[in-house]
């Protein structure tokens, strides 16, 4: 970051590679004299009260300058801001084709449907031999069944041999009731890859390389799917499906009662850019204004009493499994992440209506989103973005119970970094979130 009196570029930062800069590239920052004129590369730029300015300037790839100019009262000032854009790469070329057999020999191997797709396979999971029919540079071409391709990267595999692929065979089902969930134990001959997808009355689960063979679970009437999760022990691939949980009658007082959420404050401490999140206009850490509103919204949940574990505290580094991971021993009954936005380099952020969003990735998060989605739209003075379905590590990794992650506004945007600073608006967050829980427990308790 750059503090060039009186002007300062929070990003990108000076000499920044930018992989993705083309057609165009925002650069914000602050000005010491919010009255300031301030043009880039030759485009005035809108100056905010509070000195934040930000622009969308049209690019070319390889060496390029922001050149500001701007005058705060006193006499012209000009200053030459350089970066670098990166080409876009060239689309994967099919090198080879042929019939192997190669092995998953780590954990987390996501297929995705092509080599340029930057969206992966929902559901899917690899593991054991699988058929490989060809390769580009980077991703080998998978034959999953005889109408389903799939492309992975090669670094999660054995070296292919010229074999044929082991089938598996299914040798026994069998269901166990406990209290709080339901395990389907499929015994196999082996390990396979598999699919695995929620419907709204059952429950499919596909084995590849096992004859075709497929297990639909359907769910009792009137039985909600809480959560789900799934392991191997030795070739035995087990499903555990939770319940909805039990929880002491409420009271008007506090309709919350014994409910266990678990607010994932995101981002830890850091004092330059490392490409995880952006500063605001003034310089301000992501981090910090998501453990203001976790530490709102724990005041307000806990009011109508709800029992709230935090992930973090506020100077802790945590990475995502271990975030994962603590909400998965905490035996919380509902995960929030709270996150605020930014934009892909080259999108243009003064063309977008810029609102809150809220992800879920399993289907069964799905109600959660939209109880929170519909609370921030009637409590939130900005445009709702809407329920997306987002592919989030701590998403993915807590499927055990409904998981949300809430970008509550875009701190890049000058507007909303104004916003963020305001304890009423703080409040207004943490409010439209337990808003949000409230509507998804009367709706599932109805």
């Amino acid at each position: 970051m750059n503090k060039i009196a009186p002007l300062y570029v929070a990003y990108p930062p000076r000499n920044a590679v930018i992989k993705n800069g083309l057609p165009g590239l925002f650069i914000y920052g602050a000005l010491s004299n919010a009255r300031a004129g301030l043009k880039i590369n030759g485009i005035k730029a809108h100056v905010y009260k509070t000195g934040a300015y930000i622009a969308y300037i049209p690019a070319r790839a390889g060496n390029f300058d922001f050149k500001l100019e701007f005058d705060d009262g006193k006499k012209q000032h000009a200053y030459t801001h350089p970066v670098f854009i990166e080409m876009p790469p060239p689309p994967q070329r099919l090198l080879a084709e042929y019939k192997k057999t190669a092995v998953v020999t780590r954990e987390g191997c996501r297929p995705r449907p092509t080599p340029q797709s930057g969206k992966n396979l929902p559901d899917t999971y690899l593991t054991g031999a699988v058929e490989i029919t060809g390769e580009t540079a980077d991703f080998y071409r998978l034959r999953l069944t005889d109408g389903k391709i799939a492309w992975a990267e090669k670094d999660f595999f054995s070296v292919p041999q010229k074999r044929k692929t082991p089938q598996n065979r299914i040798k026994n089902i069998s269901v166990r009731e406990e209290p709080a969930k339901t395990l389907i134990k499929i015994e196999n001959t082996r390990r396979v890859s598999f699919t695995a997808r929620e419907r709204k009355n059952s429950f499919d689960i596909s084995l590849y390389y096992s004859g075709g063979a497929a297990v639909k679970v359907f769910y009792k009437k009137g039985q909600i799917l809480w959560g789900c999760n799934y392991k191997w022990r030795s070739n035995d691939l087990i499903f555990e499906f939770y319940h909805q949980p039990l929880l002491p009658a409420a009271d008007a007082a506090k309709p919350l009662k014994g409910l266990k959420v678990f607010l994932d404050p995101g981002h830890s401490p850091k004092q330059i850019y490392a490409g995880e999140s952006k500063p605001s206009p003034h310089g301000l850490w992501e981090y910090k204004f998501n453990y203001k509103i976790a530490l709102a919204a724990r005041r307000a949940l806990a009011v109508l009493g709800a029992r709230v574990i935090l992930s973090k505290t506020l100077a802790e580094q945590m990475p995502l499994q271990l975030r994962a991971q603590k909400a998965k021993d905490s035996g919380a009954h509902i995960f929030i992440s709270l996150h605020n936005n930014s934009w892909p380099d080259n999108v243009n952020p003064l063309k977008r209506k810029n609102g809150s969003e809220i992800y879920y990735y399993h289907p069964h998060s799905a109600a959660l989103a939209r109880a929170i989605d519909a609370s921030y739209a009637r409590n939130i003075p900005l445009p709702s973005e809407g329920v997306k379905h987002g592919d989030f590590y701590v998403l993915r990794n807590t499927p055990q119970i409904p998981a949300v992650l809430i970008e509550n506004a875009y701190i890049s945007l000058p507007q909303h970094e104004e916003l963020l600073m305001k304890p009423s608006f703080i409040k207004r967050l943490a409010d439209a979130i337990t808003g949000g829980v409230l509507g998804f427990f009367k709706h599932k308790n109805n």
